[in-house]
């Protein structure tokens, strides 16, 4: 009996409340034939999640609830920009944390560490016309996703002092690993009137920015290449 609901129940789209009413039965009389048929309740499937911190544990099951959410219009979206994607059941997250309990570990010190939003735990949507599906996610600093939509116009740059070139997914950032304000980089893109002269700046690609440093993707580059990360405290 149970089978027909388990999907949209393991997705937070029905309640045990509402299956009740739909059946005609009683709460105990759902509860019985549910271990009968070897379904566990909704919420007994977070306490699978084991990445050995409670404190993580129990925000993993919070951010299942904000996907949930998200992707059936209930909160957590204000312009409508996931209402209706499609997202993994709650069984299949608490196995997705599980898998990748090395990763979240890591993050979550870096976090705890630093005392900062950028280093928080988040879930990235590899590819933005996909939703939360199994292939699609991958744990990430917060501060990721925020880089993530920053990357507008990826640079090379030119010192001119040693002749060498190098490649940069923003301005700033460029800007950054020189140590020069935070605009020089951009005043020279646009030409401006008196801009420095120690550099040349070209339009570049993501592609050849990660080509350049040998990345496969640009999670890798934030990783590896992100000067605010990885000046955070370890």
């Amino acid at each position: 009996m149970f089978e027909k609901y388990a999907n949209d129940y393991y997705k937070g789209r029905i309640k045990q409340a509402e299956i009740c009413k739909l059946e005609n039965i009683y709460s105990h009389k759902l509860y019985k034939i549910m271990n009968e048929e070897g379904y566990k309740p909704y919420q007994k499937v977070f306490d699978g999640i084991d990445t050995g911190i409670k404190e993580l544990n129990r925000l993993l099951r919070n951010r299942y609830s904000d996907i949930v959410g998200r992707c059936n219009g209930t909160y957590g979206d204000k312009y409508g920009h996931y209402n209706g994607l499609e997202y993994i059941s709650n069984i299949e997250w608490v196995e997705f944390c599980n898998l990748n309990k090395d990763k979240l570990v890591e993050i979550w010190y870096k976090y705890i560490i630093n005392k900062d939003l950028k280093y928080a735990v988040s879930i990235d949507r590899i590819e933005n016309s996909k939703g939360y599906i199994l292939g699609n996610l991958d744990f990430v600093p917060h501060g990721f996703n925020s880089w993530k939509r920053t990357l507008l116009r990826p640079i090379k740059v030119i010192d001119l002092q040693d002749n060498e070139e190098y490649y940069f997914m923003s301005c700033a950032e460029g800007s950054d690993y020189f140590n020069i304000r935070e605009q020089v980089l951009s005043e020279i893109l646009r030409n401006t009137l008196y801009h420095d002269k120690n550099f040349l700046v070209e339009v570049s690609t993501i592609e050849c920015v990660l080509q350049n440093k040998n990345c496969k993707n640009i999670k890798e580059y934030y990783l590896r290449y992100y000067r605010r990360w990885l000046n955070a405290t370890i």
